[in-house]
């Protein structure tokens, strides 16, 4: 009898075990951020409430926009001539979200050629200055580059502050014995066509005595002689 009893305590025993694990089994929780509940059939997690946004690698992403997954994921806009994602398409939101041909790049004020742009040379918003142009992406006048007040006039490079054949700017020259100063014709006693010295106050700019001189304009519309 006692070892019939022992055996019943014994399976009894048994069972609670089994219950209380099963017990502790259905009751444990799923930790934030891990698989339990939250993985998809791709095998991207952290993704359940992307709504209408795509799931590439785990991260929500709007394909509308994002270089890296452009229309779908994975699908990179490779830098250079189109960066730029526009709904869903690379190309270049400086022009128009249009593509850019292979010669050209994409800039914020649409697609340039940086070997010939003298506005975008070498780089986007790179200007080449004193008249130079771009030539495979380098600023340059008939094969030089000029620097500091130096401009471009005709192939060559001249100081438009001391230049009397370029005073100021291009093709402005400073009349007989009038030399070029600080990109002003000075010293105007041999001014036009028929050798006026200008008044005091007044320089030659160019053939004409004027007050005032601005690219080759009198500002105050006074002729030689006056």
């Amino acid at each position: 009898m006692r070892e019939r009893l022992g055996g019943l305590l014994g399976l009894l025993a048994a069972s609670v075990v089994v219950t209380l694990l099963a017990v502790s089994c259905s009751s444990s929780t799923s930790v934030p951020g891990s698989d339990a509940g939250n993985h998809q059939a791709d095998g991207n997690s952290l993704c359940s409430h992307c709504g209408a946004q795509a799931c590439c690698n785990g991260i929500c992403t709007d394909t509308n926009t994002d270089t890296n997954n452009c229309g779908q994921c994975s699908n990179a806009c490779l830098p250079g001539p189109s960066p730029d994602c526009v709904m869903g398409l690379c190309g270049c939101s400086g022009n128009s979200g249009q593509a850019c041909q292979a010669t050209d790049t994409c800039c914020s004020n649409g697609c340039k050629n940086l070997k010939t742009d003298a506005a975008n040379c070498g780089e986007c918003g790179k200007k080449c200055t004193g008249n130079q142009t771009c030539t495979n992406g380098s600023c340059s006048c008939g094969g030089a580059t000029c620097s500091g007040t130096q401009i471009c006039c005709t192939n060559a490079c001249v100081d438009k502050n001391t230049d009397k054949n370029n005073c100021g700017f291009c093709g402005n020259q400073c009349q007989g014995s009038a030399t070029c100063t600080n990109g002003l014709c000075s010293g105007n006693n041999n001014c036009g066509p028929g050798g006026t010295a200008c008044p005091t106050g007044q320089q030659c700019c160019p053939n004409v005595c004027c007050t005032t001189c601005l690219g080759g304009v009198c500002m105050d519309g006074q002729d030689a002689g006056t």
